[in-house]
């Protein structure tokens, strides 16, 4: 019994032995300055948990949850030039669950900070609007030596925040009579970034501060108003490379855009959109006559892309507002210096040019028709009929021949040249179609074309979709229309050249049977059939001829069993033959044996 007494006893003693909290424990604590607890100094934690705090108005500050084991804490937010700490850190070993305090006390230098800051702004209504940065603020430290502009104590300028420090001694600052430092300073605005940048209200300002005060900040806000900004606007369209002629690229320079001052009034200043499509204005005005409301638009009376009829559509930015088709500014003086984005004054086309090129197809290397810079030509084009059908792709709205450039196009009713006006609503659809008007000249492309059709027929935008964005639509299947050179839509050949030889066997072979074959793809080395071969007989004097031919690349094939010889020869060892122009004759002849 005595043991079991013992042992119990033993382990009586083990449970009662040391225990070690896992609870997280808390580092608070104070700053203050000159005995005053002050905000906003920031703390900083590090060791075996790093953060940062800063103080609360009352200087206060808490690190909460953080695990056993040893701190320090320092304090870091304070400028050396203003206060010192001593210490500015302490180390601390802190217990699971346990709370320990610190404090720091601060001793000011004597060096004294004052901040002011200026906005552009109108008190009252519309404050702060932006940092005015430029100003220029004298500290004095009497009210007689800011009227008067002497005894500058400091000067400093606002910067892009609109900030300026002012820094000083506090033995300098003396009272309204001299004597002892009565803690209150003066400022007064001294200068302005420029002469359209005008301090309005608040320019001269009383700051107090305690001995704990190291930072000073003024009662308000110098307010200003700037009667200098640059605004812009853009003219937008769809964008495109093309250079036609119809007009310029777009998006499309040399818009003239012009401001006023009311929606009826005469326009103002004016400025052309450069090749980036944008308008500026440099809106200088004395600020003695701010606000001002100012309205931009589009000169209505100048002539657009090809004569074409257009309107205009505003869509402003935060900065700008529309009034019907305006662009609308108010001037009040509250944008800083710089540039003002009014937004987009969105040109649409009411009508809408066609071009419709048509080119002969000389070009001969060519399985089917593409418009070849250098390779075609536009020889015979003047024989081409070209016409603007309506929707139900018989009624023909215009027509005309194509020019010997082969150019053909309509513009819109506003283009000065009267046989090339058309009016061509660009929400509408319509069908290009084209003819010959000579017996010798057959089209060898579709004749006719939907404008706005995808995939074929117009690659311009035009149609109830698509229209009203682009000034005109090309017709351009055959080519790509980025460069006008290299747009295609008809292509015609001519249809009257010939071929012909003779077939001799030391005389004229007579009634030898003669096929003639058209060669795709078109190669002049050798021959793949494309179909049926015309066919013809050789007369008493060997010649045979086929007369009224596409120009291309032919065979000719004699038969020589045809009038039981067994074999035929050609001249230069190569059966084809090339007709290329109106009226070409091509000729090959054959030794039979």
């Amino acid at each position: 019994l005595t043991g079991l007494l013992l042992v119990g006893l033993a382990l009586s003693a083990c449970e009662d032995g040391p225990f070690l909290s896992t609870d997280p424990g808390t580092i608070t604590g104070t700053v203050t300055i000159d005995g005053v607890g002050v905000a906003g100094i920031t703390v900083d934690l590090a060791g075996d948990a790093s953060a940062s705090t800063p103080t609360d108005g009352s200087g206060a500050f808490t690190f909460l949850d953080l695990e056993s084991g040893s701190y320090t804490v320092a304090v870091s937010g304070s400028d050396a030039e203003l206060v010192t700490f001593d210490p500015a850190s302490r180390s601390v070993n802190l217990a699971g669950g346990e709370t320990k305090t610190v404090t720091f006390s601060g001793t000011p230098t004597g060096v004294q900070r004052v901040m002011v800051y200026a906005y552009y702004g109108i008190e009252g209504s519309k404050p702060n609007v932006a940092p005015a940065g430029g100003f220029q603020i004298d500290l004095f430290r009497t009210s007689a030596d800011r009227d008067s502009q002497s005894n500058r104590l400091d000067r400093a300028t606002t910067d892009a925040a609109g900030a300026a420090v002012l820094t000083f001694d506090r033995s300098a600052d003396t009272g309204e009579s001299g004597g002892a430092t009565d803690n209150t300073v003066y400022t007064r605005v001294t200068g302005t970034p420029g002469p359209r940048q005008i301090g309005q209200t608040d320019l001269q300002q009383t700051v107090s501060y305690a001995n704990h005060d190291v930072v000073a900040f003024a009662p308000d806000t110098v307010d200003a108003v700037n009667g200098e900004v640059t605004a812009e606007l853009r003219v937008q369209t769809i964008l495109t490379n093309y250079t036609g002629p119809e007009g310029s690229a777009l998006l499309k320079p040399e818009w003239s855009a012009r401001t006023r001052t009311d929606t009826t009034g005469a326009g103002l200043a004016n400025d052309s959109t450069g090749f980036d499509g944008v308008a500026s204005f440099d809106l200088f005005t004395d600020v003695s006559n701010l606000p001002q409301t100012i309205y931009f638009r589009f000169d209505d009376s100048q002539k657009s892309d090809a004569g074409n009829i257009w309107t205009q559509t505003p869509e402003p930015t935060s900065l700008a507002s529309a009034a019907g088709r305006y662009l609308v500014y108010v001037h009040d003086g509250t944008q800083a210096p710089g540039t003002v984005d009014l937004g987009i004054q969105r040109v649409e086309y009411i009508t809408s040019s066609v071009f419709a090129p048509v080119y002969h197809e000389s070009d001969l290397a060519e399985a089917s028709p593409i418009y070849t810079l250098g390779a075609d030509d536009k020889t015979g084009s003047s024989n081409i009929r070209v016409e603007i059908l309506a929707d139900d792709q018989t009624t023909v709205l215009y027509s005309q021949m194509a020019p010997g450039n082969g150019e053909a196009f309509w513009n819109g009713p506003n283009f000065p040249a009267a046989q090339f006006r058309a009016e061509l609503f660009a929400q509408n659809v319509y069908y290009v179609r084209a003819s010959s008007t000579s017996p010798n000249i057959e089209i060898v492309t579709p004749t006719i074309y939907e404008v706005g059709q995808a995939g074929g027929g117009s690659v311009g935008v035009h149609g109830p979709d698509l229209g009203g964005f682009r000034h005109s639509s090309r017709v351009c299947p055959l080519a790509a229309d980025t460069v006008i050179v290299h747009c295609g839509a008809f292509a015609f050949k001519f249809n009257n050249t010939t071929v012909r030889g003779t077939i001799t066997n030391g005389t004229p072979v007579d009634g030898m049977t003669v096929d003639l074959y058209r060669c795709v793809p078109p190669d002049t080395s050798s021959c793949t059939r494309d179909g049926d071969p015309l066919t013809t007989t050789t007369n008493a004097l060997g010649l045979f001829t086929f007369s009224g031919n596409l120009e291309d690349i032919y065979e000719v094939v004699p038969d020589p069993s045809s009038v039981g010889l067994s074999s035929v020869t050609p001249d230069g060892g190569s059966p084809i033959v090339v007709t290329n122009g109106s009226g070409d004759t091509a000729t090959k002849n054959f030794t039979a044996s």
